[in-house]
C-alpha cells in the first residue's frame, strides 16, 4: 500500500482525485439544497441520503488509483494481480474514509441533520466498501477499459443502482416511519456486507491468472 501513496505523491494526482471526488458531491448537495429550499419541494434529502451517495461516488477514487501508473512493470515483480488489487483497495479505504466522513458531517451540520449521523455513517462505510470491492471484482486493475465493455457495464449498473435506489427510497421515509426505515436499511446493508465478502473472496479466482500486461 505504501507504493500506492508514493505513486500518488510522485504523480501529483492527489489534488485531482480530491477534486474529482468532491465536485460531484458538491453539485449534488447544491441540487438537493435548491430543490429543498429554493423550490420548496418537500423531499427528504437527509444525512442518510448523503451517506449513500458518498459511498457510491467513492468508486471514482478507485478509478484514479488504477490510472496513476502503468501496470506493465509489475510483471517483473513476484506479485499477482489479486495482491495488487487488494493493495489498492486498502489505499482506497485510507483515502476515502476521511474525506467521506468530513463531507457527511459537514452537510449534516449545514442542513441541521446531525441527529441521523449514527445511521448515515454505517450506510456510508458499507456502501463505500461494497462499491469499490464490486468494481475491483468486475474490472480488476483496468477500470476505465473494462467499463467500456457493454456486458461489464451492464453488471456494474445493476449491482450499483439496485442498492443505491433502495437506500435512497428508504432514506426519504426515515422521519415518517423510522422503525420500517431502520429495518429496511439494516437489511440492505447486511446484504451488501455479505455480497462484499463474497466478491472480495472471488478476486483470487477471477484475477489470479490475469497478467499485468493485459
Amino acid at each position: 500500500m505504501a507504493k500506492e501513496f508514493v505513486d500518488l505523491k510522485r504523480s501529483g494526482t492527489i489534488a485531482k482525485m480530491f477534486f474529482s471526488f468532491v465536485t460531484p458531491l458538491i453539485l449534488l448537495s447544491f441540487t438537493a439544497w435548491l430543490v429543498r429550499y429554493g423550490f420548496r419541494v418537500p423531499v427528504g434529502f437527509n444525512s442518510v441520503f448523503y451517506g449513500a451517495m458518498v459511498g457510491f461516488f467513492g468508486v471514482l477514487l478507485y478509478n484514479w488509483l488504477n490510472s496513476v501508473d502503468a501496470m506493465d512493470h509489475y510483471e517483473t515483480l513476484p506479485l499477482g494481480v489479486p495482491k495488487v488489487i487488494r493493495s489498492k483497495l486498502a489505499a482506497f479505504l485510507v483515502l476515502s474514509t476521511g474525506i467521506s466522513s468530513v463531507f457527511v458531517v459537514g452537510v449534516s451540520v449545514l442542513n441541521g441533520d446531525v441527529r441521523l449521523l449514527w445511521l448515515a455513517f454505517p450506510v456510508m462505510l458499507v456502501t463505500s466498501v461494497y462499491m469499490v470491492v464490486m468494481t475491483a471484482y468486475l474490472t480488476g486493475l483496468r477500470t476505465n477499459s473494462f467499463l467500456f465493455d457493454p456486458g461489464i457495464l451492464a453488471q456494474f449498473s445493476v449491482m450499483a443502482m439496485l442498492p443505491d435506489l433502495g437506500l435512497t427510497i428508504l432514506s426519504f421515509t426515515v422521519d415518517r416511519d423510522p422503525v420500517f426505515t431502520i429495518a429496511g436499511i439494516s437489511l440492505v446493508l447486511a446484504v451488501l456486507a455479505i455480497a462484499t465478502l463474497v466478491l472480495y473472496r472471488g478476486i483470487d479466482g477471477k484475477w489470479g491468472r490475469a497478467s499485468f500486461a493485459e
